[in-house]
């Protein structure tokens, strides 16, 4: 299986984020969405709050 980057996660989140709304900006559900464990999240963004404001960024 290939890294899993940040960009990856950003990608997949907003992909979710369009399809299920801000209710799916859950770590739980990213991870799914991802096919990854919650410790590959935890490895590139130590906060939930700090993932929402890189995608934020991202975004724009």
């Amino acid at each position: 299986m290939a890294r899993f980057s940040s960009r990856d996660w950003m990608e997949t989140a907003l992909t979710l984020l369009g399809e299920k709304g801000p209710e799916a900006m859950r770590i739980d559900r990213l991870c799914v969405a991802a096919k990854r464990t919650r410790g590959s999240f935890y490895h590139h963004f130590e906060l939930r709050d700090g993932f929402v404001s890189e995608l934020m960024h991202y975004w724009r």
